[in-house]
C-alpha cells in the first residue's frame, strides 16, 4: 500500500466516522424551556409509535402527505 493510498483510506475513514457520530436530528424547542428529540414513526416501513402516542407528520421536512407525497416521516406525540 502506497503512502497516498494510506492517506486516502485514513481520510475516508475519518469522514465516515464523523458522519456516523453526528446527531441524526436536532432537538425541537417549542418555547419556554420545553425541548425534546421526538421519536421517528411512519415512513416507508410504517413504523408505529408506542402506546399511547400517535404518529403525526414531521413539520421539519419537505414531505407533505396532504400534497400527495408518499412515505413521509412522522414524529410520535
Amino acid at each position: 500500500m502506497t503512502l497516498f493510498s494510506k492517506a486516502a483510506s485514513l481520510a475516508i475513514l475519518a469522514f465516515l466516522f464523523a458522519t456516523v457520530s453526528a446527531s441524526p436530528s436536532n432537538p425541537v424547542n417549542y418555547g419556554r424551556g420545553v425541548s425534546f428529540d421526538p421519536e421517528f414513526c411512519g415512513g416507508f416501513g410504517g413504523i408505529q409509535c408506542p402506546p399511547p402516542k400517535q404518529c403525526y407528520d414531521d413539520p421539519r421536512d419537505e414531505c407533505d402527505p396532504d400534497l400527495g407525497h408518499r412515505d413521509c416521516a412522522g414524529i410520535c406525540l
